[in-house]
C-alpha cells in the first residue's frame, strides 16, 4: 500500500483512531478476505482510488486476520449497528 490515505486495519483501535482523525473527512471500508478472489481483486481497484482520490480515506479490513479477533470485531460490530442496511453474508 503506497498511498498515504490508504490504510490496513488491524485491530478495532486502529480502525477507530484512523476514523477519528478527521471526523468531515470522506471515508471508504473494505471489507474483505484472503480467501476470496474477488476480494483481492477488489482490493487493486481500492487501491487505484486511493491513488487517484487522495482527499479520501480508504481503509482496508481483512475480516479473517486475527489479532485477538479485532478484524473480525470491527466486521461484527459494524454490521450489529447497520444490519437494517446491509447484507451480511451468511456464515
Amino acid at each position: 500500500m503506497s498511498a498515504t490515505n490508504l490504510y490496513e486495519i488491524s485491530s478495532a483501535p486502529d480502525f477507530q483512531e484512523k476514523l477519528s482523525q478527521d471526523l468531515e473527512r470522506v471515508s471508504v471500508t473494505n471489507f474483505w478476505a484472503t480467501w476470496a478472489v474477488p476480494c483481492k481483486e477488489m482490493n487493486q481497484v481500492v487501491e487505484g482510488l486511493a491513488a487517484k482520490y487522495k482527499t479520501i480515506l480508504f481503509l482496508q479490513v481483512n475480516i479473517v486476520y486475527t489479532n485477538e479477533g479485532d478484524s473480525t470485531d470491527i466486521y461484527h460490530r459494524l454490521m450489529q449497528r447497520n444490519s437494517q442496511r446491509f447484507q451480511s453474508p451468511s456464515r
